[in-house]
């Protein structure tokens, strides 16, 4: 049983346990339905005008379920972009991959990608499966280059909307195999049909922290 599965488990005996209870409490009931909705359902969107104000490129991103927010981009160093939100949060991507993410207890320090990862050298294909392994540093606790196994492979095709704008996208996986520890997750990629670049995408970046979930709000484009 997974950690998803305890959680509904947990969560279900809440409500029996309160459900019980005299029909008295309507706040009570109240408190749990809003409870249920920030678990089971995906925080609202940044407004468009939120978005449009800020002129500079930029995401929105999440972790796990909190509330969604905007970074904006501070520097391309040499294509590792960095990027900033107004809690200090910094994230550095590579062509959309996470590698390195730091403001939280638990730190990406770096992740060395395989060099054979489809997006990081332009191969993307819909008939084969990669197998990759990435070495993960992490900070607080600190472990030095991780090695992780890796398996990439196209999963879907969609209509991807963002803000009004639809983008017709090739959906790609990629999930951790049997590891060193304990740590199972499956990364999400969604490209861009046309520029072959990651739009969005849901990413693990550390076993102690919730996904970082980001939509590419204004693209960005070298000078």
């Amino acid at each position: 049983m997974d950690y998803k599965d305890k959680l509904r488990i947990s969560i279900f005996q809440i409500f029996i346990l309160f459900f019980t209870t005299s029909c008295s409490h309507i706040g009570i009931y109240e408190e749990l339905g809003t409870y249920f909705k920030n678990i089971f359902s995906e925080p609202d969107d940044l407004s468009f005008d939120v978005v449009d104000k800020v002129k500079f490129a930029s995401m929105q991103m999440r972790l796990g379920n909190n509330q969604n927010t905007l970074i904006v981009l501070e520097e391309d160093n040499q294509g590792i972009l960095k990027w900033t939100s107004s809690n200090a949060i910094k994230i550095y991507t590579q062509k959309g991959i996470i590698t390195r993410f730091m403001g939280l207890d638990n730190e990406l320090g770096i992740l060395e990608i395989d060099k054979s990862h489809p997006i990081l050298n332009d191969s993307l294909s819909k008939e084969r499966k990669i197998n990759l392994t990435s070495f993960y540093t992490f900070k607080n606790p600190d472990l030095y280059r991780l090695p992780v196994k890796t398996e990439f492979y196209y999963h879907d095709s969609d209509d991807l909307d963002i803000f009004g704008e639809t983008f017709k996208v090739d959906i790609y996986k990629e999930e951790a195999l049997d590891n060193l520890i304990d740590w199972k997750f499956t990364n999400l990629f969604w490209i861009n049909q046309d520029t072959k670049r990651v739009i969005k995408s849901s990413q693990s970046i550390t076993p102690k922290n919730p996904k970082v979930h980001y939509t590419v709000t204004r693209k960005y484009s070298k000078q």
